[in-house]
């Protein structure tokens, strides 16, 4: 059963892989980048406050056997990098999939029940289906995501469990911290899992027995989980083993918005010199600009925990009781009828034997799982795998024998449910999209480089700058994102002041984009592919800086040679150059002195002096 189980797992990725269109999500442009830079050997991305270090670390591994390049310009669908991300997670899932078919036999070995074959066939294939459904469903093999991995984890944990239902050992302690700990550098959420499951062990083998086997256990799984804990409480300034757990749970329970905007002047934001903040333009009311992590895509996603208040999330009855209703309507929907079959199953099945209460230790990490999933998130690809496994622990439970003459007929019975369930996963299958050939969607950046957008240089998005991976492979950074609040068509007018406030917060725009589909009014702006326009200023933000300080030089003279005080009353005569003793330059160095220190504002020179056409190169 485990071959035809794996036979058909590799059949159903083939399909998967033919079908794919190289789209890539928001947190996998994150774990690329973060493989990226494990792969140039920067290890200050173990301080990821988010993202989880395990399987970022194999990405960069791969990246850096595979000898990427810095930017992809190939215009392949399916890039040099997706291939490498790919074989990894091939090569996990295959991994996952033999670990999980260790699962089920040792479960069927840990039954002594004397049935005839076909039962346990009907087992096999009901457990075996639910997993194919799970990773054909939810954690596809072309998503960059760790939730494969952490399956891996989780079905390795079980395992352990359920071998010491039937004979521990002080090398299955061993094993089952081993995969606790690899489970908590795959994902922080595995942190809480590591104390159930080791009370959950040390349960089952009895008193006697964890005391010669806890040793084993606790130190494995403490020693090889304190140095990213170390990390993560230095790099957070707390004790901490990871910020996703107190992030989602603000986001996804109290409807918290995501990043904590600062009220700051143009010049104390050219004063953070990298350090992260969100900070709202007064130009355009609704974009915002994203300071620190220059050397990524999107620096807010690649580690929200940079740009958050450390402050512990609010708790809400009424938030939590909103949030775990719509979690569990949503597992209804998800896996309800699969879920009522394997405990039909089981109910048919007590009628010929007696439960064992010490099988439901065994299934301890998966409930716990499904729990914190259940109150935060419950993402199919998150809490499937959990599902999968609590399923499987229902199909193979196990129990004393009862002394019934009806035994064959229950057990025909058991078995006829059972076959339900692959049916009803086949039915499913035949409709799922993840098998069916995808168009691709073109993008932005060879039009980009054509317009001259050279890698590295920082972007205007004026749309959600989640999960842009033609950016990624530009090497562009996204660093102004967000949709004006204020309605109408765009202008030259906003494009121009939101580039100019950026350059005076010490951020240059060499490009702001948009999507087609948004009115604008007439300016020079180039389309692009994939539905996007393009517009550059036409005055770099080095020259404006320049501009500014050769001006403010001059000014300091013409202060110093003319003994005028300016008052603020006088400071409107001032701006415009009416001055004798002060030249037209000066008068616009004097303009943007006064910004800081009159209630006056007047236009900076770079935009009354900017052409009215942009012109892009060819």
């Amino acid at each position: 059963m485990a071959t035809v189980l794996l036979t058909a797992f590799v059949l159903l990725v083939g399909l998967q892989i033919r079908a794919w269109n190289g789209s890539v999500s928001a947190d996998g442009i994150s774990y690329m980048e973060l493989g990226r830079q494990y792969a140039r050997g920067d290890l200050s991305a173990l301080a990821n406050g988010y993202w989880s270090p395990f399987y970022p670390v194999l990405l960069g591994i791969a990246f850096r056997m595979a000898h990427l390049p810095a930017v992809d310009l190939s215009g392949s669908v399916i890039t040099a990098e997706l291939r490498a991300v790919l074989g990894v997670n091939v090569a996990i899932a295959v991994l996952a999939t033999i670990l999980y078919a260790r699962l089920l036999l040792q479960l069927d070995g840990n039954d002594d029940d004397d049935t005839s074959n076909g039962l346990r066939v009907a087992r096999f294939a009901a457990a075996g289906s639910l997993w194919v459904w799970w990773v054909v469903r939810f954690s596809l093999v072309t998503t960059t995501t760790p939730d494969l991995l952490l399956a891996a984890c989780l079905v390795a944990t079980t395992t352990e469990l359920a071998i010491a239902l039937a004979r521990p050992s002080k090398w299955g302690a061993l094993r089952l911290g081993i995969a606790l700990a690899i489970g908590f550098w795959t994902k922080a959420v595995f942190f809480l899992v590591i104390p159930v499951s080791a009370g959950a062990y040390l349960l089952l083998v009895g008193r006697t027995t964890a005391r010669r086997h806890a040793p084993f256990l606790i130190l494995t799984a403490a020693v090889l989980s304190a140095p990213l804990v170390l990390v993560q409480s230095v790099s957070q300034g707390r004790f901490s083993f990871g910020e996703t757990g107190r992030l989602n749970y603000g986001w996804y329970v109290n409807g918290d918005p995501r990043g904590t905007l600062v009220a700051e002047s143009r010049a104390e934001s050219r004063e953070r010199r990298g350090r992260p903040g969100i900070v709202r333009l007064d130009a355009a009311p609704g974009v915002l600009l994203y300071a620190g992590e220059s050397n990524v895509s999107f620096p807010y996603w690649y580690d929200p925990s940079r740009y958050e208040t450390p402050v512990r999330p609010g708790l809400s009855f009424v938030h939590q009781w909103h949030t775990l209703k719509a979690n569990v309507r949503w597992f209804r929907v998800v896996g309800g009828a699969f879920a009522m079959l394997c405990l039909l199953a089981f109910v048919i099945s007590s009628r010929r034997r007696h439960p064992s209460g010490a099988h439901l230790l065994a299934g301890v990490p998966a409930l716990t799982l499904i729990a914190l999933h259940a109150l935060t998130h419950p993402e199919g690809r998150l809490a499937g795998s959990a599902i999968v496994c609590s399923l499987a622990m229902v199909v193979f439970w196990t129990g004393r024998q009862r002394a019934t003459p009806q035994r064959r007929a229950i057990a025909l019975a058991e078995a006829g449910v059972l076959c339900l369930i692959p049916l009803l996963i086949a039915f499913r299958l035949g409709f799922q999209a993840s098998l069916r050939e995808q168009r691709a969607n073109a993008g932005p950046e060879h039009d980009l480089a054509r317009a001259g957008v050279a890698p590295g240089s920082r972007i205007g998005l004026l749309a959600s700058p989640y999960g842009h991976y033609w950016a990624h492979e530009l090497g562009l950074h996204i660093s102004v994102a967000g949709e004006p609040a204020k309605g109408g068509p765009l202008s030259r007018e906003l494009l121009a002041r939101i580039a100019e406030e950026s350059c005076d917060r010490g951020v240059p725009l060499e490009a702001i984009l948009w999507r087609k589909t948004r009115e604008a009014s007439a300016m020079d702006a180039k389309e692009l592919a994939g539905g996007w326009l393009v517009w550059r200023p036409a005055q770099s933000c080095a020259t404006r800086s320049a501009v500014r300080v050769r001006s403010a030089g001059l000014l300091s003279v013409t202060r110093s040679q003319t003994p005028i005080a300016i008052s603020a009353a006088a400071a409107p005569n001032a701006a415009v150059g009416r001055s004798r003793n002060m030249t037209s330059d000066a008068a616009v160095a004097m303009n943007g002195a006064m910004e800081n220190e009159a209630p006056v504002r007047a236009a900076p020179m770079w935009r009354s002096a900017r052409t009215n056409s942009t012109r892009l190169a060819p």
